[in-house]
């Protein structure tokens, strides 16, 4: 889940660890060879599973991890061509769709970025119906986790319209990921700072009280809502 941003300020789109600098060069050989060994792990599981999409998606993480977008890209793009084995819910594959939406998003291709978020959410579409008859079948926790995870494509959907000044697109986005998750704090922060950037104060204000009920150790959204009533 990206940050919530404030006033006047976007974020970048995966958060930032800050690193001691010391542990990190400690370190260096170990991510190294830690890389290597996951390569030749999932490039082996592709060519004995050539027809699996979750060696591509796993291999392609290992690539962003290491700097290489255009290796994630390319295993992804693998991915999500591949035909799905699951005939209602595709955990894998619809993951593979906003990791290629990210990946994009990370190289500034904001517009192929939300190609792809409009893509799967075309591809596999949820209705409440369609959660309720999941519920019954699979169980709760499986619902969480659909919703869990569509409520991450729409803040990402929501973080592309930004970037190409969709404000309407983007404000919509971050409803329906509220909508799926209502827990989402990060969500109705960065809705709280978007009414505010469009003139709507009041609603800003909402979004960011709702924020901070939902956690009051958020405190980009205290920083806001305390910004907003001055």
């Amino acid at each position: 889940m990206r940050q919530a941003k404030d006033f006047g300020h976007r974020p970048a789109f995966f958060t930032v660890f800050i690193s001691i600098v010391l542990l990190n060069s400690a370190l260096t050989f170990n991510r190294s060879r830690f890389w290597i060994d996951e390569y030749l792990l999932f490039s082996d599981a592709i060519d004995k599973s050539p027809r699996k999409s979750r060696p591509h998606s796993v291999l392609a993480r290992a690539y962003m991890d290491s700097g290489d977008i255009d290796g994630a890209i390319e295993e992804l793009g693998k991915a999500i061509s591949l035909p799905s084995p699951a005939a209602d819910f595709d955990e894998a594959i619809i993951t593979s769709y906003l990791d290629l939406g990210r990946a994009y998003f990370k190289k500034k291709m904001f517009s192929k970025a939300i190609e792809k978020y409009v893509e799967v959410l075309r591809l596999y579409p949820i209705t409440r119906e369609y959660l309720d008859v999941m519920k019954m079948i699979y169980g709760q926790t499986t619902v969480e986790i659909i919703t869990k995870l569509y409520s991450e494509i729409y803040d990402s959907l929501a973080m592309a319209y930004y970037e190409t000044g969709d404000r309407t697109r983007e404000m919509n986005a971050y409803l329906m990921s509220i909508s799926l998750n209502p827990e989402n704090d990060g969500a109705y922060t960065n809705l709280g700072v978007l009414y505010f950037e469009m003139g709507k104060r009041e609603e800003a204000y909402r979004s960011l009280q709702r924020a901070l009920q939902i956690n009051p150790m958020n405190e980009v959204a205290r920083r806001n809502l305390k910004n907003l009533s001055r």
